[in-house]
């Protein structure tokens, strides 16, 4: 399958299969991220592989909204930047959770990505900090999301043509 053919099947999942994801398959979502386009490719950034339910359970409850379908999943990958060593974290870490993200999908995962930098709890409490609790992430690190992964409970057809946005493509200079 070519690339665009593998973008048009993407679709986010919030439901899995209670299945194990298979190492190798862990491995090569791993290498993925490490082989990402970065500005600073070893520098800064952390990947964390949580596979255990009890950490995952704690994972979906870690930010206010949009976070509970963590519970479910097979795995999650988070992913941590460390802002003195790499200005660039935020962007390298989104190259590298989009890297993963694909290739999930390649290797008939399913999943979504879960903000968590600049979130918080209800009361106030940074969504990166109860994250940090949960994985003893040490001081200085900071989270940016994580990328829940599983078999995914059921199949979703691609996404209609007719809604791609090319109204937001401009061609020459912003209008």
């Amino acid at each position: 399958m070519d690339f665009i053919e593998l973008m048009r099947g993407m679709r986010r999942h919030h439901d899995f299969k209670n299945q194990e994801v298979d190492p190798t398959q862990v491995a090569c979502i791993l290498e993925s991220a490490l082989r990402a386009p970065a500005v600073h490719r070893d520098e800064g950034l952390r990947f964390v592989v949580v596979d255990e339910r009890v950490d995952l359970m704690k994972l979906a409850d870690a930010k206010e909204h949009d976070s509970s379908f963590v519970a479910g999943a097979a795995i999650a990958i988070v992913v941590v930047g460390n802002a003195l060593d790499n200005e660039c974290w935020v962007e390298d870490g989104c190259a590298a959770m989009t890297a993963m993200w694909i290739c999930a999908h390649s290797l008939q995962l399913g999943g979504d990505w879960v903000q968590v930098r600049g979130c918080r709890l209800s009361d106030g409490t940074p969504s990166s900090e109860v994250v940090a609790g949960i994985l003893d992430i040490p001081d200085g690190w900071e989270v940016l999301g994580c990328l829940a992964l599983g078999y995914p409970a059921h199949d979703m057809p691609p996404r209609d043509d007719d809604a791609l946005a090319w109204e937001n493509v401009n061609i020459g200079k912003f209008s």
